[in-house]
């Protein structure tokens, strides 16, 4: 858990010169098209607490699948709920509001990044730092001595795997 202070600072840091360093960050086209037409307004949209629930959905899934002290089975289940919310549910959600569109945002980001992390727990067979698979409980620098990238490319998640140079 300390790590999540340590790494969250030195990312708002990172966030903040980065943001006093670029006036104006542009938003790709088609990330605006997306988010435009999840506006629905005229209508309610969805439920506020449908995207509320699903927001928690995610939580409890990170909590009880990818938390602490993990394994495949966990955290294979947490991919398919995940995967399932994002590709079938979320997509169906439509914001009435700029409030409700905000926190439809937040749950495609925490999407994104449950299944980040997830599939790098997943990926990672070996316990090291914080990480901890109870199907892997040891280190082992031989085999995992190296970073996991991810990036997404047509709208798929591709992880790389690049062993770590001195």
């Amino acid at each position: 858990m300390t790590e999540t202070i340590v790494f969250g600072a030195i990312a708002g840091d990172a966030a903040g010169r980065f943001a006093r360093r670029n006036s104006v960050v542009r938003c790709p086209e088609t990330q605006a098209k997306d988010i435009l037409s999840s506006l629905n307004f005229g209508d309610e949209g969805s439920l506020p607490e449908s995207i509320t629930i699903c927001k928690d959905n995610i939580k409890n899934w990170m909590w009880e699948d990818v938390g602490i002290i993990r394994n495949r089975k966990s955290l294979r289940a947490a991919l398919g709920k995940i995967g399932e919310l994002r590709g079938e549910r979320v997509p169906r959600l439509k914001a009435g509001s700029f409030r409700q569109l905000k926190n439809l945002l937040e749950l495609r980001n925490m999407c994104l990044v449950a299944e980040t992390v997830a599939r790098s727990a997943d990926t990672r067979e070996e316990s090291r730092g914080g990480h901890y698979r109870e199907d892997f409980p040891y280190r082992d620098d031989r085999h995992w001595l190296a970073n996991i990238f991810i990036n997404m490319r047509h709208g798929k998640m591709n992880l790389t795997v690049t062993p770590k140079t001195d």
